[in-house]
């Protein structure tokens, strides 16, 4: 027992060394370099099938100032008539709850300083067709290294089997491998800049 304990000790502060690694570099990154990658990955976003001809629901997160850009996503979805809905975070119970968006002048600060609207459960986690998976890096196979929270571990345990989950990172934090504990779940795709990265089986 105390060498599963020690296991799970040694991965998590290899995870917060990570995460502080990959968070360090991002500062370094101009504002008009993030801005262009951001914009790639909504084009690469709105390439979907499932998306931009199936218009499924999606749950798409509101960027805080030290991740990529999803607001030029969210915008041209919105236009699109895909029906968006972004996480308010219920911080007691460690909860997201997806609500419905159709402006980003609607959204205000949350808890942890996170923009997101008026909390209410417009739609079920198992109604959702897609959730947009945030993270401080994905490996090649589909983990993710989040924030440590484990809100989106405990939200994707709850969404229909039949969803599809997809990572957005830029390409330089698609690393060959992530830190992981036994709660993790990957995702079944990642888009970057660069294109859409599947996940090898």
């Amino acid at each position: 027992v105390g060498g599963a304990g020690g296991d799970e000790r040694a991965t998590m502060m290899d995870k917060t060394a990570k995460r502080r690694e990959y968070l360090a570099d991002f500062r370094k990154i101009s504002a008009e370099q993030r801005s262009a990658w951001s914009e790639s990955i909504a084009e690469m976003l709105l390439s979907l099938t499932e998306l931009s001809e199936e218009k499924r629901p999606v749950m798409a997160f509101l960027s805080m100032p030290d991740e990529l850009d999803l607001d030029p996503f969210v915008r041209r979805a919105l236009e699109l008539d895909i029906p968006v809905y972004s996480p308010c975070t219920l911080k007691k119970e460690r909860q997201l709850v997806p609500t419905l968006i159709t402006t980003l002048e609607e959204v205000k600060a949350g808890p942890y300083d996170i923009r997101e609207p008026t909390c209410q459960e417009d739609i079920s986690p198992g109604e959702l067709g897609m959730v947009i998976v945030p993270a401080v890096a994905f490996d090649r196979r589909g983990w993710r290294l989040g924030r440590g929270g484990g809100y989106y571990d405990r939200f994707l345990e709850k969404i229909s089997p039949k969803a599809i989950t997809c990572g957005v990172i830029f390409s330089r934090y698609l690393v060959d491998e992530v830190p992981t504990e036994p709660h993790d779940l990957p995702v079944q795709m990642i888009a970057t800049e660069l294109g859409i990265h599947r996940p090898q089986k």
